[in-house]
């Protein structure tokens, strides 16, 4: 029998640490801040024991005794030691105290809870044996494949999940034991070397599969071994299948929006209560459709508020951005809902991000809805109560997730319940005009560039050869983390004087054509959201190249959004054929700019590329040819380039002989490895070059493998 335990604590810090302990050991948890929160627990459920933090209550422990259920008090001075409870814990805590105390107190039944956790000693899988007591993996031959102990426990993990996709954060979390800080990938290294030590063949692994835009799966089939135990019956049996569910109690980094109606208590005493339903079905399911396309999932409608996570139960590397975009998007689409009954309906917004318990014994209380405990759920309500109007509030804790890539006003410090002292609170004015993701996420914090001199000069040569009249294309491929984007930025820099075309492709907006182009022509332009439709068409007309054509200038001016009126008149074509005649003006205003000068052209994280953004850069690269442009594509390695599509490279690739230049050796074994990779010599474009990022390999710290092909 599962029992429910009520933690009653002040502060959110202690209720969330004691709920995370308790939910992992398979309690049903209930969490209550004040006494008479406390009363509608016992009120509505049977509560077998009660955690009780009387100092922070300033309260009796007397009260809560009468319940019935067990009480167990966390004193921090002597005189907190309530003569009624059934145990006492000190400050500061301890997990396993704790658990044992709870265990003591409730009685459980001397070695049943052992038996129900036994878990399994032998895993074994394609010749390979990990032995979990022994902490050891054995091969065929029986001998120890020699492992450190973070990438034992990363394959256990990953065994134990069989199946089952896994993020990167769960990974670093349940393997290194540590916070994820944004955009960290110790974990692809991890998996990195791990593959080189269990799979066949490291360069197409078959154990340990990348997921793409998601994380890792382990796809081996498994056979378990148990030591002789007396089998599990009844309860017992019913308790230790729930124990192997992998989709059990998980701490997460998650980002918690919080959304609220504005005025709909006054809303409620002014229409009907039917005509109140409809309105507030509207907006519930208005508000499902914005969340769901940025990755969030609604998890409850308390009243007139929607609760979101981003980040679970999926987790992705920007859910920060995630939650943020949608809560930008989530107020303009409040606003123009049909609502008759009165003036529109706008909403506020409360963002926090933080680490959570997710999942587990609340979830099922609760029914198939997911719930979070921890500080951020209660942080992102608290920030939604002082939003104004059609606003977004975010706390420190999202901010510094999502740094440049918005703009922000300050709205704190604010004075929260359950805080010790006031918070930093920021409110979200709008997607900020930065030139990049890399900018806006690095600015201020960059080191110079270390070791990459060969690197440097190799597109330094590229550069200029297009400054001779040859057009040049470079891909830069790498896993995440590895410095593409800071190779990119240093060329950037040396080339201030020149032309640079950026085109930075974004993981929210894979589904919006052309985005990236969009964005760097208005960011060229200096378009602003407040500008009149006259400054608006001003600014083009300056940007735009006229030998280009009116047909042209009119369809980039549609793509803008800009108001031409009679000067420029948009053609009437077929959407298919509009589209066409689209792409064919950009690439247009591309040629007329390199006629000029020699242009710099970077697509910037061309894995998260649109489709109609991947015709484009499939047409430019048709015409490079003829251009005076270096095109620059960085991405990772799951992206098959415009020119063939080369397998996933990974950490065991052989390392490519010397190093590309054009006066040293190795082209023949260069063109060789590219030729391996599915690169087919005989479809690429005349005069592109690719180089391959490669994490530090032990032999050459801090080298990346340079591959060329003539």
């Amino acid at each position: 029998m599962r029992h429910r335990v009520l933690v009653v604590a002040q502060d959110v810090m202690l209720r969330s640490t004691l709920a995370r302990w308790l939910m992992s050991a398979g309690y049903i948890v209930e969490l209550a801040e004040s006494e008479r929160r406390a009363g509608e627990v016992f009120a509505n459920h049977k509560v077998a024991l009660t955690l009780l933090a009387p100092g922070r209550l300033g309260g009796s422990a007397l009260d809560l005794a009468d319940t019935g259920g067990k009480l167990i008090v966390v004193a921090e001075q002597p005189h907190d030691r309530a003569p009624a409870a059934d145990g006492y814990l000190s400050v500061p805590l301890d997990e396993q105290e704790m658990l044992a105390c709870i265990k003591s107190v409730l009685q459980t039944e001397p070695g049943d809870d052992d038996k129900a956790s036994q878990a399994s000693e032998i895993l074994s899988f394609d010749g390979l044996t990990i032995d979990l007591a022994g902490r050891s993996l054995l091969d065929g031959d029986g001998r120890e494949v020699p492992l450190t102990r973070a990438e034992f426990a990363l394959l256990v993990v990953l065994a134990r999940h069989a199946g089952r996709v896994l993020s990167r954060d769960q990974l670093l979390d349940a393997a290194l034991g540590r916070r994820s800080e944004p955009y960290d990938r110790s974990i692809d290294v991890l998996i990195g070397r791990l593959r080189r030590k269990i799979e066949p063949d490291p360069k197409v692994p078959r154990f340990i599969v990348t997921v793409l835009g998601e994380g890792y799966k382990f796809t081996a089939k498994l056979h378990e071994t148990r030591p002789p135990a007396q089998p599990a019956t009844g309860a017992l049996a019913v308790e230790e299948e729930r124990r192997v569910q992998p989709q059990s109690i998980e701490r997460r980094q998650l980002t918690v929006m919080s959304c609220g109606l504005v005025g709909s208590t006054a809303l409620a005493s002014r229409i009907d209560p039917e005509d109140l339903r409809s309105v507030i079905a509207d907006y519930q399911r208005c508000c499902r459709e914005v969340i769901a396309p940025f990755g969030g999932v609604v998890a409850a409608f308390p009243g007139d508020r929607v609760i979101a996570y981003f980040g679970y139960p999926e987790a992705h590397e920007n859910d920060a951005e995630r939650a943020v975009s949608a809560g930008l998007a989530l107020v303009e689409a409040a606003a123009k809902l049909d609502f008759r009954l009165g003036p529109s309906l706008h909403v506020r917004i409360g963002i926090a991000s933080g680490l959570v318990v997710a999942g587990g014994s609340a979830r099922e209380e609760a029914g198939h809805e997911p719930v979070a405990i921890g500080e951020a759920p209660d942080l992102a309500a608290q920030l939604l109560s002082t939003a104004p109007p059609d606003a977004v509030v975010i706390a420190t804790s999202t901010r510094d997730l999502v740094r440049g890539l918005f703009d922000y006003r300050e709205a704190g410090p604010v004075a929260l319940e359950g805080m010790a002292e006031p918070v930093a609170a920021w409110q979200v004015v709008g997607a900020s005009a930065a030139a990049s993701r890399f900018e806006a996420l690095h600015a201020g914090h960059l080191i110079p560039l270390i070791g990459r001199d060969e690197e440097i000069e190799l597109l330094l040569r590229r550069w200029q050869q297009v400054q001779a009249g040859e057009g040049r294309l470079v891909l830069i491929s790498g896993e995440p983390g590895i410095g593409k984007s800071r190779l990119v930025r240093d060329l950037q820099d040396r080339l201030a004087s020149s032309a640079v075309l950026s085109f930075y492709c974004s993981p929210i907006y894979q589904d919006t054509p052309l985005f990236p182009v969009i964005r760097q022509l208005e960011r060229i332009a200096g378009l602003r959201r407040d500008d009149t439709p006259e400054k608006r068409f001003e600014k083009f007309e300056s940007m735009v190249h006229l030998s280009i054509g009116d047909e042209a200038i009119a369809l980039i001016a549609a793509l803008l959004s800009v108001p031409t009126g009679d000067r420029y008149p948009l053609p009437n074509l077929s959407p298919q054929r509009r589209r066409e005649r689209t792409l064919e003006a950009l690439v247009a205003q591309l040629t007329a700019a390199a006629t000029e000068r020699p242009v710099l052209v970077v697509f910037e994280d061309a894995h998260w590329i649109d489709p109609t953004s991947r015709e484009l850069l499939d047409a430019i690269v048709d015409r490079l040819r003829g251009l005076r442009a270096l095109l620059l594509i960085t991405y990772r390695p799951e992206f098959a380039p415009p020119m063939g599509r080369p397998r996933a490279r990974h950490d065991a690739d052989p390392e490519p002989a010397g190093v590309s230049s054009g006066d040293r050796p190795g082209g023949s074994d260069r063109r060789q490895t590219l030729a391996a990779r599915g690169l087919r010599p005989n479809h690429r474009p005349v005069g592109w070059r690719a180089i391959v990022c490669r994490r530090a390999r032990q032999d050459r710290p801090g080298k990346w493998a340079v591959a060329r092909a003539r």
